[in-house]
């Protein structure tokens, strides 16, 4: 058995199994190995013959009656370790390829989730607040966590049509430690609705309730969290 590692790369080589590093690297060692190359030309003479087209062709071939100069050459003894070696190298480039894509689709699929997940989210916290007696309001709240604390972002609208134009509305944040914030305010008038976005550097963890209330300071919707 020969001992050239490239011996039986021929084959593969004309069936283009090999890899473009693979096939520099033979094409390399075939300006300087006679016996490759020979092999190779031997090889390049009888792979034709194993395409053969259809029984008819095949039959011709296997019959002893039919003339010796259209028969295949003989062939080398590289062809078939080469051809063995040729289905090796397809098979693991292929199964590379389909592990290849699987990663890729695996990250997509995170990325997917990843992207969905404040959408989900958002959804989950988009919560209605209670109103106080008989308040003409309205309201849901959205909690984000962030990096610094807390985002808050309020929807509000007058459901009865009877708010004054312009009136001022506020919003506070209770601590779980019971100290209170004011986190702005905003008018608001018949037939409006206004999201209100702000921010607290509470964590969602810390926030107790969260209260809208009028310029008299009297709350009209709450929400505990």
């Amino acid at each position: 058995m020969s001992k050239d590692p490239y011996a039986h790369l021929d084959a593969a080589y004309l069936l283009d199994a090999l890899s473009p590093d693979e096939r520099a690297e033979y094409e390399a060692h075939l300006e300087r190995c006679p016996s490759c190359r020979a092999a190779l030309e031997e090889s390049r003479r009888v792979l034709p013959y194993l395409a053969v087209a259809d029984e008819g062709a095949l039959d011709g071939l296997l019959d002893e009656s039919v003339t010796p100069d259209i028969l295949a050459p003989p062939a080398p003894e590289t062809l078939l370790p080469g051809l063995l070696a040729a289905a090796r190298r397809t098979r693991r480039r292929r199964t590379t390829l389909i592990g290849s894509l699987g990663a890729v689709a695996a990250a997509c699929l995170t990325a997917l989730v990843l992207l969905a997940l404040p959408l989900l989210d958002n959804s989950l916290n988009n919560r209605p607040m209670t109103p106080i007696g008989t308040s003409p309001l309205s309201a849901t709240v959205v909690l984000q966590p962030t990096a610094w604390g807390t985002e808050i972002e309020v929807t509000c609208w007058d459901r009865t049509d009877t708010a004054s134009p312009d009136y001022r509305y506020g919003l506070t944040v209770r601590g779980t430690d019971g100290a209170t914030y004011p986190l702005g305010d905003w008018q608001l008038g018949p037939g409006r609705k206004v999201t209100f976005s702000t921010g607290t550097a509470l964590t969602a963890s810390q926030i107790s309730t969260l209260d809208i209330t009028d310029v008299q300071g009297r709350q009209l919707l709450t929400y505990t969290n």
